[in-house]
């Protein structure tokens, strides 16, 4: 029997921290990809939500985490930790194996630059990844790529996640 506990995302204590997500409409269907970069106040310094087109769930988590590594690189965040709720996607990473050939080049790049920024990787629950979740939804709805710069510009569905995730107010999970 499952029992609820409760998990909540945690701000960093130093540096910023990177949660990031994908999904897949149909699985293969409509792909997307979303994340956001947050300092120890909770607050965003930059979110994306970008629309892939035809694909499967697990190409999009690795499209998502490349894409929020990228972002972090050429806005010169320094990222210390990144955060997916895709276990297969950051098992594929401890254990340097490419689970799909279908992801093959969006993994040796995100492979890449956790390498090279010395970035850890790390499975969280998804109720924790609520603002990397609600980007992706949005990019799949929208069928377009945003790149936002504030809280303020974050799309109105993103923003509730965001502030429940600053307040600090936790979720129930059945584990």
């Amino acid at each position: 029997m499952k029992k609820p506990s409760l998990v909540r995302w945690t701000p960093p204590q130093t540096s910023l921290y990177l949660n990031v997500d994908g999904a897949s409409k149909g699985n293969p269907g409509f792909s997307d990809g979303g994340g956001c970069i947050r300092d120890s106040k909770g607050c965003i310094r930059l979110g994306f939500a970008f629309f892939y087109g035809q694909g499967d769930s697990l190409t999009a988590e690795t499209r998502a985490l490349y894409d929020g590594l990228r972002l972090a690189d050429q806005h010169g965040f320094h990222i210390s930790n990144v955060f997916s709720d895709s276990l297969v996607l950051v098992q594929s990473f401890k254990t340097n194996r490419c689970p799909s050939w279908k992801c093959t080049w969006w993994w040796h790049e995100a492979s890449s630059l956790l390498r090279e920024s010395s970035v850890q990787l790390h499975h969280v629950y998804r109720e924790t990844n609520r603002v990397a979740d609600a980007l992706a939804v949005y990019a799949c709805n929208t069928h377009g790529s945003s790149v936002f710069h504030s809280l303020s510009s974050l799309p109105s569905v993103c923003k509730g996640p965001a502030a429940l995730d600053k307040a600090g107010f936790p979720s129930v999970r059945l584990l």
